[in-house]
């Protein structure tokens, strides 16, 4: 009898042969939500680009300038890069020193420059208006960054709901719409991640390197806290080489990572080393605020004066709790003491549903690109955690917006979480998913309709 042929990749009817079975180098790994990911841009995030347009528009008219984080010296900056400012302790590799003794009202000179600089042309264009225009694009461009994060690793409708948090998040919201480098400190970080997740859904490339060594230099170059972010390089190689052990590769991405945002941002840490003696300017941040900001230790010594000798961290985690809703500076309007218990409770329960839906899909599906990249923006999140802590150990700053540095990974979970106590599809999934943004929307329209009106005398501008 002839010898039978082999034959070859024999499926049942009607089933295709993965696409993927392979493995090889530049295939795109399968992730949650992929098969519901298209090319179109949903209704839903056009409203809520206008929702969030009119909401900034909102806070412009109603707080006068001066009310942001530290926005006069923000603008002092501007003005002095302009040349309408002089600079107090001179010039150093073209730009401003800080002045460390004395009470000098320009302190954001220790800044890395990218936002000033580009805020400078803007105040040459159009004045503190088009400086305002500009901090409400980047704002505007994170809620559509954490839209296609997002859907890039778990599905349109989990997209438009994280989308929806950044974009109704009162805080964020005012930020946009103040003078200060918060939202492109936001948006770089936000690109990064978004192309680190792109990575780990489709694999390693150099290509990719170069891509976030350009959003990783961008955000040295915004807030120096970014320094923080250089682990992630070497975690991100690790989680994208994994499935296909293609170590090499993942080695590739993250040298070329390090080495554009080397050259895009390290003359500025060298300059700092050079001027201030060493690469974070901490020493002259030291000498500066030590003795004009509220410190970790001065506030100890109140609450020892009280008796109340374990309150201080309590204190702060009040503090950032409320001031992550709203803070307009100068202690006015934050979150009520009333209403902060029921927020709290929210945020607590989401992150915990959120923590628990990350195990169960490790543990029935096993390790795939989208349990990669929780793991991965959770690692950003709790970077933001960290740097707030180490910060409050010195000064007393428990000022929420830190931890918008990874606001995508926040959103995910916040809205992750809560649509687990529903099937997935099933109508509660979605007003699962609809939960946090509709109580933030909520608080939006109490802080512009009732908290704000008439709480300054001084008119807006």
């Amino acid at each position: 009898m002839p010898a039978k042929r082999p034959v070859k990749n024999v499926r049942p009817p009607g089933v295709e042969t993965p696409k993927h079975a392979g493995g090889q180098r530049g295939e795109r790994l399968p992730t949650a939500g992929s098969e519901v990911t298209s090319r179109w841009v949903p209704g839903p995030l056009l409203l809520l680009s206008l929702l969030f347009v009119l909401a900034a528009g909102g806070y412009w008219a109603l707080v006068p300038h001066g009310y942001g984080p530290d926005e006069e010296s923000h603008l002092l900056f501007i003005q002095t890069l302009s040349g309408e400012q002089t600079a107090s302790a001179g010039w150093a590799w073209g730009l401003p020193l800080l002045q460390t003794s004395g009470d000098d009202p320009n302190f954001e000179v220790h800044q890395p420059p990218l936002y000033y600089v580009l805020a400078t042309v803007a105040w040459r264009l159009g004045g503190l208006p088009a400086v305002r225009l500009l901090n409400l694009l980047g704002g505007l461009a994170l809620v559509w960054v954490t839209w296609a994060l997002v859907r890039a690793v778990a599905g349109e409708d989990l997209a438009v709901a994280a989308a929806a948090v950044v974009a109704l998040l009162p805080m964020n919201v005012f930020l946009a719409s103040r003078v200060n480098n918060d939202p492109l400190a936001n948006l770089c970080w936000a690109l990064l991640l978004w192309r680190w997740v792109l990575s780990l859904r489709d694999g390693p490339s150099r290509r990719a390197g170069l891509w976030a060594g350009l959003a990783l230099g961008a955000a040295l170059l915004t807030k120096a806290s970014s320094v923080a972010l250089l682990p992630l390089v070497l975690l991100t190689a690790l989680l994208s080489g994994l499935p296909r052990r293609n170590w090499r590769l993942a080695g590739e991405q993250a040298a070329i990572t390090l080495a554009v945002a080397g050259l895009l941002a390290g003359w500025w840490y060298l300059r700092n080393q050079v001027v201030y003696g060493d690469l974070l300017a901490q020493q002259a941040f030291q000498e500066r605020f030590l003795t004009t900001r509220m410190t970790r230790a001065r506030l100890l010594a109140e609450f020892a004066a009280r008796g109340q000798h374990l309150a201080y961290w309590p204190y702060v985690a009040e503090w950032i709790s409320r001031s992550a809703v709203i803070y307009v500076g100068h202690d006015l309007v934050r979150l009520p003491l009333g209403v902060a218990p029921l927020h709290n409770g929210l945020l607590l329960a989401a992150l915990l549903a959120s923590a628990g839906g990350w195990g169960w899909r490790v543990r029935t599906r096993g390790w795939d690109p989208g349990s990669a990249a929780a793991l991965l923006l959770a690692a950003a999140a709790l970077l933001t955690v960290l740097l707030l802590w180490q910060f409050n150990t010195v000064y007393f700053q428990a000022q929420g917006r830190y931890l918008f540095l990874a606001l995508p990974a926040w959103a995910l979970a916040l809205t992750a979480g809560p649509s687990r106590l529903w099937r997935r599809g099933a109508a509660g999934w979605r007003w699962g998913l609809a939960l946090l943004p509709l109580w933030l929307g909520l608080l939006q329209l109490l802080i512009l309709g009732v908290f704000l009106p008439g709480l300054f005398d001084t008119p807006a501008r």
